[in-house]
């Protein structure tokens, strides 16, 4: 590959990637994202809810999925993304209800 190539990818366009979550748009940490600014430790984690009253989520979740705030990726896949510079990208630690 040339310096300068890149890899596109589609995988968050795949419909089985997508989980029913939601946000609460009020919490802090999703206000400062909103605002383009990076949240205070002190609200992190993001908190993603299910989108329905009676969801559960008992199946594993995959590596990379869609939904209520944007992608989210596994511990493992943060992991290997953190070893690149993402620009302004940032990862926020969240906790799934």
């Amino acid at each position: 590959m040339a310096a300068g190539d890149i890899w596109v990818s589609f995988i968050l366009n795949n419909s089985s990637l997508t989980v029913a979550t939601d946000i609460d748009r009020d919490e802090p940490a999703w206000k400062a994202i909103a605002a383009g600014e990076v949240p205070g430790e002190e609200d992190l984690p993001v908190r993603l809810c299910a989108k329905y009253k009676y969801q559960d989520f008992k199946k594993k979740l995959p590596a990379l999925f869609s939904g209520g705030g944007g992608a989210k990726i596994s511990p493992q896949l943060e992991a290997i993304f953190r070893r690149f510079n993402l620009g302004t990208t940032r990862i926020c630690p969240a906790q799934l209800y």
